[in-house]
């Protein structure tokens, strides 16, 4: 015997269209990956850390990127958005950015996208002592 609550069309439908948010809610969700250097760091290593972040809405992807510089460092970040085809990587887009005088630099774009397709942010930061990289990938 069902309880009286689910008797109710208005509650089923109350709860279908819960359901149906919060699973949407799902794909628009933002994806981060943060890279950070290993525990025994050297004093010439200048970059404390690199985050990327991928989120999907309404067709389009946001990319940004987050980079800390150890103390008053400069540095630049090159980062290319990708899609995947088959087994290979279409360029999408690349573009540059450069640390502000406090040691951060901060870039994010605004790029349409499929749904269905896998995609994938680069970023490469250079200061005078050192190059890392790091790199997310999402599907929408």
């Amino acid at each position: 015997m069902k309880p009286k609550l689910y008797r109710n069309p208005v509650i089923k439908l109350l709860a279908v269209l819960t359901t149906l948010v919060m699973l949407c809610s799902g794909a628009l969700a933002e994806t981060i990956d943060t890279w950070e250097p290993e525990p025994d760091i050297q004093e010439y290593e200048t970059i404390n850390s690199i985050a990327l972040a991928i989120a999907f809405g309404n067709g389009m992807a946001q990319c940004e990127v987050n980079v800390s510089l150890r103390g008053d460092k400069q540095g630049s970040a090159t980062m290319t958005f990708y899609r995947k085809n088959g087994s290979s990587w279409v360029r999408i887009s690349r573009w540059n950015a450069t640390s502000t005088p406090g040691g951060t630099i901060a870039s994010s774009r605004s790029f349409s996208v499929v749904a269905g397709n896998t995609y994938k942010l680069v970023v490469v930061v250079t200061t005078s002592e050192e190059t890392q990289s790091a790199s997310k990938t999402a599907t929408y």
